[in-house]
C-alpha cells in the first residue's frame, strides 16, 4: 500500500515537473509509484506544470467500474471551488464521454475498459482543444475559455482510478 499526500511531485527529472495538489481528503490518494497515484473517490486531484499553458497534456488512466471519471481543462482549483468555474468538463461514464463548457456539449462513444490502462491526450493551444481518449480521437474543439497549467481529475464516491506517467510539454 502506498502513502497518503496532499501534495507531490511526478516527472521530477524531466523538463517540466507535474506537480500535483490532493483537493480532498489526504487519504483519498495514494501514491502507487514514482510517477503515479490512486484516487480512490470521492477524490479531486489538480495537477500541472508551472508555466505551461498552451501545450501537450497526456497520462495513462485505468477504471476499476463505469463510475464517472470527471477531467477538467481551462480553469483552476480556486476558480472551479469559488466562482464555479468549472472550464471544459470531460466526463467519462462507462462508453460514453461527454464534453462541455459554456462554449460547447458534444457527446461521444469511447469504448474504454474496465481495469485496463488507456491513454488521455489533450492539445491545448489558444481556442484550440484537441482530444483523444483510448483509441478515439473526438477531433478539435473550440473554446473561448483561456488555457490554464491545470488538469483537475475527479472520482465520485465508491470509485476508484489509478493515474499513471502524467506529463506536460510544450511542443506536438
Amino acid at each position: 500500500a502506498g502513502c497518503t499526500v496532499s501534495r507531490f511531485v511526478m516527472q521530477k527529472e524531466s523538463t517540466f515537473p507535474v506537480r500535483a495538489v490532493v483537493l480532498t481528503h489526504p487519504s483519498t490518494v495514494e501514491r502507487t509509484h514514482t510517477n503515479g497515484f490512486r484516487m480512490i473517490g470521492p477524490a479531486r486531484v489538480a495537477m500541472r506544470a508551472e508555466r505551461i499553458t498552451h501545450g501537450h497534456f497526456s497520462t495513462e488512466l485505468i477504471r476499476y467500474s463505469q463510475s464517472p471519471l470527471i477531467i477538467q481543462l481551462r480553469t483552476t482549483p480556486y476558480d472551479d471551488s469559488v466562482f464555479q468555474k468549472r472550464g471544459v468538463v470531460i466526463a467519462i461514464t462507462g462508453d460514453t464521454t461527454v464534453i462541455e463548457s459554456s462554449d460547447f456539449r458534444s457527446v461521444h462513444h469511447t469504448p474504454l475498459p474496465i481495469g485496463k490502462p488507456f491513454v488521455l491526450d489533450v492539445k491545448n493551444y489558444g481556442n484550440a482543444l484537441h482530444l483523444a481518449i483510448g483509441h478515439t480521437d473526438l477531433g478539435v474543439l473550440h473554446s473561448t475559455l483561456p488555457c490554464t497549467e491545470w488538469v483537475i481529475a475527479s472520482v465520485p464516491e465508491k470509485s476508484r482510478v489509478d493515474v499513471g506517467d502524467p506529463w506536460f510539454d510544450i511542443s506536438y
